[in-house]
This record gives C-alpha cells, structure tokens and sequence, in this order.
C-alpha cells in the first residue's frame, strides 16, 4: 500500500531584510549580502488592495485627455499586465460648495441634496463616475467614497470650508444623505459603494472642503443615527472611520468609538492618512487589533515640488513597506490617480493639460511594484532577514491558488547579493521558479529572466537603488512511499541486510518533484518509545550520507537502508525534506 502524505519540500522564496525605521537617504556604495527566510504559514492580515483617487476635478482632465493617450494613462494606472494594477478607487461625496472655494480645474464635486427641502440630484459626478467605470474594466471591484464635508446646510457654520461640525440636530438627515448616496450610486449609476468614509481629515480646518468631528460625536452618531438607519435601509457597505492628517491611531477619534462596544459593531475599517513627520514608519495601532478591524493608509503624497526619480520612488516604496510590515495595514492609497499640477508631487501621473501630454513619475511604478502583483484577497506572510543593510523585503501570499509575491527594496548604492532558501516552509508546497519584475533609474516594471529554485534556494541580486518583485506559484505536493515497503505495516528484515526505501514526489498536476533534499533518519523504538535520530546509512557511494538520490530512469527517489550498523530490534525510518516529516516507516531487524 502507498501512503499520500501532503508533506514535501519546500520552495518559497527568501530574501533579504529589514533596516532602519529612517528617512530615505542613500547607503554608501557597498556590497551588501542578506538573506530572508518566508515563512508560508505564518499568515498575517489580509490584503484588500492598493489605491488612488480622481476627486477635486482630476477625474475629469483625464476624461477629456484625447482618447490614445487617456488610454495609455489607464493602462498604466489599472492594468496587471502593463501598467500598476491599482485596484481600488476613492472618490470625494460631493459637497456643493463650488461657490466658496475651487474652480473647474481643482474643486468640490456637487452634492446630491443641495437644499434640505427640495430633492435629491443624481447629476454632477460624471468624472468620478466615469473613472469607476473604467476602472471596472480592469477588473476593480472596490468603489469606496470619502465626506470632505456634509453641504452647508447642514453644518453649524453654514458652510462647507474652514472645519465646522454637522449640527446634531441634522444628525438624521446626515444618515439619510449617506444611505441615500451609496443606494442612488447603485440605482443611478450602477456603481456598488464597498465602503463609505464618515469624515477626510476631521482634525483639521481647511481652507477647502471639511468638517471637525471627535470620537465623542462620532460616538453618538454612529449609535443613534447611522447605524438604525443603515440598517432599515439594507446598507451592507463598510464604514470607515478616521481619515485623520497623521498615520497614527488617534486617541480622539478613533479609540473613544472602538472603545464602545455598541459603536465599534458598524464600524468596519479604520483609516489615517500620512501627512507629517515620518509619516508612521514605525506607527502601530494596538485598539485596532484588539477589536480586529481593518487598517487602511487612504491617502499620502508630496505636497511640495514634484520629484519623478527613482529617490522618490524608493521613498514611496520604503514608507509603503513599513506601513504594511509594521503597522500590518490591510489597504494603502497615494492621494490622486493623476493632477493637472505639473509641478507639484500629489499625483502619480502629471498631466500637461494645454499641450495634452503626462509626465509619468518613478513613484507609479515602484508602488505599482506592490499593487500590480500584491492582489486583493492576499495575505501578507511573515519574514525573518539576516545580515544586509538598506534593504527591505515582505511577501505575500494567495492561500487559495498558491500564488505569491514577494518585493525586495534595495536602495544601497550599489547591487546587493541575495540568498534565497527556503528552510522556513512547512514541506506540502513546491515552487520550481520565480519571474522578477524590477523598477529601477532606467526600469519601470520590467521584466527579467526565471530564476529556477535549485535545492531550496535561489542566489541573485538586486540592482542598486531598485525595487524588485518576485512572483511565483506554489503547488500542493503529495508523496507516497513504494514497493517493497508497506507503510501501514512493520516491516521485517534479516539483520545486516539491506532495505532499498523508494519515494515518489508529485505536484497537484501531477508533475514529478525532482529537486528535494530528501533524507532519512533512523531510531530505534524501545517499550514503544522513539529514542534518538541518527543518519542512517547506505552501502557504497550510491547515496551521499543520509540524502536520497533520485533515479530520473525509474522516476523515483531512492535510498538503499544498510542494517549493518543496528542490533535487532525495531525501528523507525523518517523521510525528512527541509525539516519536515514527509513519512516514517516501521521496521523489524530479525
């Protein structure tokens, strides 16, 4: 009889490591050498996805872009074969208050209840409508809308700049305004709303759209008003909280409404921007993990003078990195898709709308290094890196397809070597090859030459100052032990005899596994107990100390068990691959 064991090799991938929570800045012109073991089973959060938004009018100047070259920013913004992937789009709830600040080219989207007593309007967004939709064509399925401010009249100081709070008195009709929205969304425009953002920024006055809330108010809100309210009209989209300037988990905001039970039942995701300081690079968020709740980065970006190099690039990268591996954030936006600012670092993609061309930015495609291949669904899986300096790796991984991603940051001034093993996995999986894809001065995303995993690891580099995706698939791997062994049985042999143990590794499509550093350890069993492994060994030169070797005629591993060295007894045979048990046999030594 065979025995089909899940259990073989492993072949993941590994990389190299972790730095310091610093600033970019370049490393001196060193050769660095690191090593990252990935562990498969050691899973982390969940990935919603990566995004950008069109709101403020942005939308629209790609909209009216001549057809080849809007299509060409798409495909860069959306595509998983050319361009970043992104697969999430935030819009702004239009607030109607065009006539208090903005203009065509960078303003507020109108509101769909512009007066408290006349009716709904279900025109005015075309822009960020249109971009959904053609976001839908890539295969974006999360819509997700965030409230700069509710219109005037629903504010204590009639208007939606400068801060003001949502009078509790229209507490109800702010609800509404929210169920109406994500339902009229539906109904209107056949766009399904994911997730609905209660507030941008409600720490902040700004000269544009805002309004100030605290925990206390959102608290009240929340209990008395949008939760009934969603709940009598069949709104299933997440809620999304905080949305505050700072990538921090607000003591004001936030925690005052998680820490209520009744609260923090609605309340889906939680999210912060990266304005200021370090923008979180070693941020945690301890209340948002007690409850379980989703973490998102909604929006960061360089407010200042555009810089389109790979320096900026790698900053984007390395911020991007420590959010995901330090604060665990399930989803992670920059702040727009593309901006008619030439000059200014806010987009991904600067459009020159007087002479229709754009300007693509190193930062679009080191992003796009994590959101092209890091898909909706994946879970990040730990690491562990020893040695190397300025470089920085996480993984990720699709439990259900066996699809993974891994991104290596580099940003020395020089190559850095990797040692890729693969002693961390848990022996079912199997990986024979990975693709990379690398941004670098002169790269954006480009593809380079399979890597083949041989005997669990894999030796390259990473160029300087790049970011390097390595993407691969994982397959289920099952082993069964052959003739003449029976492993349901103890086997009997003559003492000083030899024992000839074939094994046969398959993948899931029924590939042969040829690569395994198979072994076998021997130890014998007294009264019942295992007592202490040792190699076993083979006859002649046919096998190298304990390793199988595998016969490529017959198809098959194979080890000859020399008995010579034990005394009669029984004992216990253990196929070992990468630490793993794969099988064990019983035997009897007459």
């Amino acid at each position: 009889m065979t025995s089909k064991v899940r259990k073989v090799l492993s072949l993941f991938l590994v990389f190299t490591l972790v730095c310091a929570l610093i600033p970019f800045r370049g490393v001196q012109a060193q050769e660095q050498s690191a090593s990252t073991t990935i562990y498969w089973d050691d899973v982390r959060q969940e990935i919603d996805g990566f995004g950008a938004s069109g709101a403020f009018q942005q939308a629209k100047h790609l909209m009216e872009f001549p057809e080849k070259e809007r299509q060409e920013i798409l495909d860069l913004l959306f595509s998983t074969d050319e361009g970043a992937g992104f697969s999430i789009v935030r819009n702004m709830v239009g607030d109607g208050g065009i006539n208090e600040w903005g203009n065509e080219m960078d303003g507020p989207t109108p509101t769909i209840w512009p007066k408290e007593d006349g009716p709904f309007v279900w025109t005015g967004d075309e822009d960020q409508i249109w971009l959904m939709n053609q976001a839908k064509n890539y295969g974006v399925e999360k819509f997700v809308s965030t409230v700069w401010s509710p219109p005037a009249w629903m504010k204590t100081n009639n208007s939606v700049i400068r801060g003001g709070e949502v009078r509790e008195d229209k507490y109800q009709q702010y609800a509404d305004y929210l169920s109406a929205y994500i339902r009229g969304y539906k109904q209107h425009h056949g766009i399904d709303i994911y997730g609905i953002s209660l507030a941008n920024e409600p720490d902040f006055n700004a000269s544009y759209s805002s309004s100030r809330w605290t925990g206390k108010q959102f608290k009240k809100f929340i209990n008395e008003n949008l939760t009934p309210t969603f709940e009598e009209d069949g709104i299933n989209s997440k809620v999304i909280l905080g949305e505050a300037m700072a990538f921090k988990e607000d003591p004001h905001i936030v925690v005052p409404v998680l820490e209520d039970e009744q609260a923090r039942e609605r309340v889906d995701i939680v999210a912060a921007h990266a304005y200021g300081g370090d923008r979180g690079l070693g941020a945690t968020f301890p209340t948002v993990k007690k409850y379980d709740k989703k973490l998102w980065e909604t929006e960061t970006s360089n407010l200042g003078t555009n810089d389109p190099t790979i320096k900026d690039g790698l900053y984007w990268a390395k911020l991007l990195h420590h959010h995901m591996t330090v604060a665990e954030a399930n989803a992670w936006f920059y702040w727009w898709f593309v901006s008619f600012k030439l000059d200014k670092g806010e987009p991904l993609i600067n459009l020159d709308i007087e002479n229709k061309e754009y300007h693509l930015n190193k930062r679009l495609f080191t992003i796009g290094n994590y959101s092209r291949f890091i898909r909706p669904g994946y879970n990040r899986i730990n690491t562990r890196t020893n040695g190397g300096s300025g470089i920085y790796v996480s993984a990720y991984k699709n439990a259900e397809t066996g699809e993974y991603a891994i991104v290596a940051i580099n940003e020395n001034d020089s190559s850095s070597k990797l040692n890729l093993n693969f002693d961390g996995f848990n022996a079912t999986m199997v990986t024979d090859s990975v693709t990379s894809y690398r941004t670098s001065e002169t790269e954006n995303l480009k593809q380079l030459d399979e890597l083949a995993v041989k005997n669990g690891e894999v030796t390259t580099e990473l160029a300087a100052k790049s970011v390097t995706t390595f993407i691969g698939k994982a397959k289920d791997v099952s082993s069964s032990v052959l003739s003449p062994i029976k492993v349901d049985e103890v086997n009997s042999i003559k003492q000083g005899s030899k024992l000839p143990v074939k094994m046969k590794l398959v993948d899931s499509e029924g590939t042969s596994i040829v690569g395994a550093e198979a072994r076998l350890f021997v130890a014998e069993i007294v009264n019942g107990e295992v007592r202490s492994e040792v190699e076993a060994k083979s006859p002649g030169n046919a096998n190298k100390g304990n390793l199988f070797r595998y016969d490529e005629k017959a198809g098959y591993y194979m080890f000859n068990f020399d008995s010579k060295p034990h005394s009669k007894g029984n004992y216990q045979l253990r196929i070992d691959i990468g630490g793993q048990t794969v099988n064990s046999i019983q035997v009897k030594l007459r």
